[in-house]
């Protein structure tokens, strides 16, 4: 689980110092991979994954970009450089790596569903929807399905589209009924029983999730600007 604790200015500081870095290296690799170098940069995305748990997320970047350098097909670090950027508040990168992660690994549930989450922060709702289904296309985990479906029918419900907003809130409690407490409260116009009035689902900007790292218990996600990514 990686660290929610972490202050806005650390953040905007952090996310300076590694903007250059993260421009000039995630697109670079090598013409031909070898297998010690699947290996070198599986251990120096284990490295990475660590820093970050430990909130050093700064380093956590430039070690995962490393990782990179020596497989530039390496999804798990794409995947795990999205994190830390979606923690950096840096959107636009995130969803660069996410991309290249697909890219390599078009199975990874959960990227999917960080995705769904920037598009649907940055009102690209459709595209949203598209991703928080392929999770769901892709998963078999009861919690991230249960959030998937949850995603859903939040942006239906932003869209107004409440009947298939409602039919996706009772598909997430089925698969969790723990959902219910995420859903109780979540904005303008969501019962606590899931089912839609006319007012629509926007959430409030006072009624925000948070990051939810994967396997975590936050409630799912809200499409505002400190959503956090699931992973």
């Amino acid at each position: 689980m990686f660290p929610r604790v972490v202050s806005f200015q650390t953040r905007l500081v952090i996310g300076a110092l590694s903007a250059v870095v993260f421009a000039s290296s995630i697109g670079c690799g090598k013409d031909e991979i070898t297998p010690e170098d699947r290996l070198r940069a599986q251990a120096v995305v284990r490295h990475g994954v660590q820093l970050a748990e430990e909130g050093e997320l700064d380093s956590a970047a430039i070690v995962l970009e490393k990782a990179l350098r020596y497989d530039s097909s390496n999804a798990e670090a794409l995947y795990r450089l999205g994190m830390v950027y979606e923690y950096l508040l840096r959107p636009a990168d995130a969803e660069t790596a996410y991309r290249r992660a697909l890219r390599n690994d078009s199975s990874m549930a959960v990227v999917h569903f960080n995705l769904g989450q920037i598009c649907g922060r940055s009102e690209r709702y459709d595209e949203a929807v598209e991703h928080f289904e392929a999770a769901l296309r892709t998963d078999t985990t009861r919690q991230l399905r249960a959030l998937s479906h949850y995603c859903v029918g939040l942006t239906h419900g932003i869209q107004g589209n409440f009947a298939r907003a409602t039919d996706a809130y009772a598909d997430a409690r089925r698969e969790d009924t723990l959902v219910r407490t995420g859903v109780r409260g979540r904005g303008t116009g969501v019962r606590a029983d899931g089912e839609i009035r006319g007012g629509g689902a926007r959430p409030q900007t006072g009624d925000r999730a948070g990051l939810i790292p994967h396997g975590g218990v936050q409630p799912p996600c809200d499409h505002v600007p400190d959503a956090q990514p699931h992973g």
